[in-house]
This record gives structure tokens, C-alpha cells and sequence, in this order.
């Protein structure tokens, strides 16, 4: 069973994987209470947030500002099985804005989840130079680097 974090704090059920979302500390929380934990803090992976609240083009957003590097920038508590970005469309009322929200910040969250933490942003934008170049041909509208 999959449950959100506040749930910890009212006699999770035993076993229960734990979304935490709320904050980084609740991470730490759910994993001292035992349980399996996804990371999922909206400091660092709420993609419906505004990457930058200095660009007067960024459409309207819930909250922000989520740059990329920050993304990219987390560390897990050690002990957690994954990471997860969200993505809540209330102010994305169209696909092209839900891909220009997810990409290319989901790329920094799954390069996270699969490596792990530690890599060099300055390498990984390297990297994600040729990515881009995949979400091109395949007609995804993402976020320019900025």
C-alpha cells in the first residue's frame, strides 16, 4: 500500500510505502517510523511549480521557484527506494505547457533516481544537451536552458 506522508503521524499501517511530500524532514520522519519511503519533497520535485519567477514569460504557476539545478541538486536520505516528480495540472490547462513544465527538470529527477546522488550539474547539463535532442524529435515542448 502506498500512502502519503501524513498518514505517518496517525498509525501508518505496517509495511506501507510512504510518499513523503510534504517536506525533506518528512522523509527522514516516515524512514525513523520504519517504513519504505519514495522522496517526493515539493521543494525539489513539484514540476508544476515556476522554474523562475523572474521571467515574465513563465506562465502562471501554484508556487516557485524550482530551477533545474535545484532539481538536480537533492540528496535523498540514505535508505529511501526512489524518487518521485509530481505534477499537478491546475494551472496546465494543455499538454504543451504540462511538457514545458516536466522537461527538462524530469530528466534531472531521473538521472537522481538512477545514479543516485553526487553528479556534477555542470556534467550533467553536458549530457542533457544531447537529451534535448531526443525530446526534439520526438516533439516534446519542453523548458529552454536558461
Amino acid at each position: 500500500m502506498g500512502i502519503w506522508d501524513e498518514l505517518v503521524d496517525r498509525a501508518a499501517p505496517a509495511g506501507a510505502t510512504v510518499f513523503a511530500w510534504q517536506a525533506e524532514r518528512r522523509v527522514r520522519v516516515a524512514l525513523d517510523a520504519g517504513h519504505p519511503v519514495i522522496a517526493a519533497p515539493q521543494s525539489h520535485t513539484y514540476f508544476d511549480w515556476a522554474e523562475t519567477v523572474e521571467d515574465p514569460d513563465e506562465p502562471l504557476a501554484i508556487n516557485g521557484p524550482l530551477p533545474l539545478e535545484k532539481v538536480y541538486g537533492y540528496r535523498p536520505d540514505d535508505g529511501v527506494i526512489g524518487v518521485q516528480g509530481q505534477l499537478w495540472c491546475e494551472y496546465l490547462p494543455t499538454t504543451d505547457l504540462v511538457e514545458w513544465r516536466a522537461f527538462p527538470r524530469l530528466s534531472a529527477l531521473a538521472e537522481l533516481g538512477w545514479t543516485g546522488p553526487g553528479g556534477d550539474f555542470g556534467e550533467f547539463r553536458q549530457r542533457l544537451t544531447g537529451h534535448l535532442g531526443r525530446l526534439d524529435r520526438l516533439g516534446v515542448r519542453y523548458r529552454p536552458l536558461s
